[in-house]
């Protein structure tokens, strides 16, 4: 959103949803579940989703479309207090995969056994971790049986 306010400053459709988004995250950060007013921030999405877009820049209309395929889904984080409003966590989750990658370019075994044996013991660390579980302890307990 940041960069289609960039590409086209004169229209005001992808600032105005940039501002929707953060406006409803810090109401999920600072409200009482109860007093988020959930049909005002949809009212405000449907609008903006019917607005027309076809005279703007095509990437505008492009992530509309977007936007209007998944609509159900974007405001999740206001219907579920157990769905987090960013993904911060999955990205520290890969954060060591890609820091893995970076430094070694690659798993050098030819049938990924050691990518494959990587990934497995990432995911159940990180599951433990989750579950407020000792890593280790997940580990032992899958290598005993």
């Amino acid at each position: 959103l940041i960069y289609l306010t960039e590409l086209d400053p004169e229209q005001t459709w992808s600032s105005r949803m940039m501002e929707l988004l953060r406006d409803s995250i810090h109401k999920r950060k600072t409200e009482s579940w109860e007093l988020i007013d959930r049909k005002s921030i949809l009212s405000k999405f449907n609008e903006l989703l019917n607005e027309s877009t076809e005279a703007l820049n095509k990437k505008i209309t492009t992530l509309k479309n977007g936007l209007t395929k998944h609509k159900d889904n974007i405001f999740n984080f206001l219907n579920n207090p157990d769905i987090p409003y960013d993904n911060n966590a999955s990205e520290r989750a890969i954060r060591p995969l890609k820091v893995k990658q970076k430094v070694s370019g690659s798993f050098r075994n030819k049938e990924a056994k050691g990518a494959n044996t990587f990934c497995q013991i990432h995911s159940l660390t990180q599951t433990a971790k989750k579950n407020d579980q000792n890593p280790f302890l997940a580990l032992l307990a899958v290598a005993n049986n």
